[in-house]
């Protein structure tokens, strides 16, 4: 097989299957979903060769990150087995993204024995509500028994991210007295992708901010939150890539989340996706790269303002949204309150007027 890509790939979504379980009310997925079961896909052996030569073109060291996607991976809990004991290499991390609700004693020993990154999908209190059920309240007791796990939240109008975030720090202590480690908690946006932008209509922005304002002083200053470790230096991270290693240049063909760059969607088929969240092909594993590149290239719509003060984080917006949602809708809202008071207290910590 040829070399594919020319390129330093950290992290590969390996998406299973869009059906699931649950109805989230902000599910982005709902135009992949399928109308009857796609269990039946079957795994194109090909995948193993393809994702083990993203390894050569690592340095050494170098580890990939191979994340269980859907709809629901535990869906295909079979073809997971299957594709963990093909892949078995020491440079290969293994994750899964999950709403937990078929976790159960047998599944968690495999996931604990092949050192499997379980992230969680939960949004505290109102997970009920939202998603339809609430993994850590159903599961309880037996979610101490995962060695390595994380709970990622989306924040909508009927969540406030400092009542989020407590219920997170409680759900890391109770964790952390149990196992001795701490999770790795997450908090992301709404991306409302509704034609009505209902879900997000009257969010209070101004609340996020503020909210985020006093998280980002915690979080440096006090040290409140061990668990958001991971969280913050991931946007500390991004926050270099544009100012540090760019000169505050914008790189328009790398969107913050790096896929079809740094990072990977491949469907078990050998399709490559354009985005994790979507059942769209740009490519498949036999692609050209140059072919595959221009595809993603030619899908790729990018925001204009490159005036905005969060620019260099957000990267242009999210790859899913259309022109008019970019324009409209509430994504740059919520780029903005999420990111501006992150950007100011860095900004005053570097010019002495933060502690730290």
């Amino acid at each position: 097989m040829k070399k594919f890509m020319p390129m330093i790939i950290n992290k590969v979504f390996l998406c299973l299957g869009f059906e699931c379980n649950l109805n989230c009310i902000y599910c982005i997925q709902k135009e992949s979903k399928p109308q009857t079961g796609d269990k039946k896909i079957e795994i194109n052996p090909d995948i193993y060769p393809f994702i083990k030569g993203l390894l050569k073109n690592s340095p050494s060291g170098h580890q990939i990150r191979v994340i269980f996607y859907g709809g629901e991976p535990l869906l295909y809990l079979d073809k997971i087995k299957t594709i963990v004991k093909k892949l078995k290499n020491k440079k290969i991390h293994f994750q899964i993204i999950t709403n937990g609700k078929l976790l159960n004693e047998e599944t968690i020993k495999f996931l604990n024995k092949n050192k499997i990154t379980v992230q969680l999908s939960w949004d505290g209190s109102i997970s009920q509500t939202a998603r339809g059920y609430d993994v850590v309240a159903d599961k309880k007791e037996a979610l101490f028994q995962i060695k390595n796990m994380a709970l990622t939240a989306v924040l909508s109008k009927n969540s406030r991210l400092k009542d989020v975030v407590e219920q997170m720090d409680n759900a890391d202590e109770r964790y952390f007295k149990t196992t001795g480690r701490h999770l790795h908690n997450s908090i992301f946006a709404l991306n409302d992708m509704e034609s009505d932008f209902s879900l997000s209509r009257d969010f209070n922005f101004e609340l996020l901010a503020s909210d985020v304002k006093d998280f980002i002083e915690e979080f440096f200053i006090k040290k409140l939150h061990p668990s958001f470790m991971e969280f913050f230096y991931s946007i500390l991270q991004s926050i270099n890539f544009f100012y540090k290693k760019h000169n505050g240049n914008y790189i328009a063909a790398m969107p913050y989340c790096g896929e079809g760059y740094s990072a990977l969607s491949l469907s078990i088929d050998g399709s490559i996706l354009r985005c994790h969240n979507r059942n769209e092909k740009t490519g498949d594993i036999y692609t050209p790269f140059w072919v595959y590149l221009n595809n993603v290239l030619s899908r790729q719509i990018i925001c204009k303002k490159t005036d905005c003060s969060v620019y260099g984080i957000c990267r242009g917006g999210c790859k899913l949204q259309t022109e008019r949602q970019l324009e409209n809708g509430t994504y740059c809202d919520f780029q903005k309150a999420m990111y501006e008071p992150i950007l100011n207290f860095t900004q005053s910590i570097g010019q002495g007027g933060g502690k730290c």
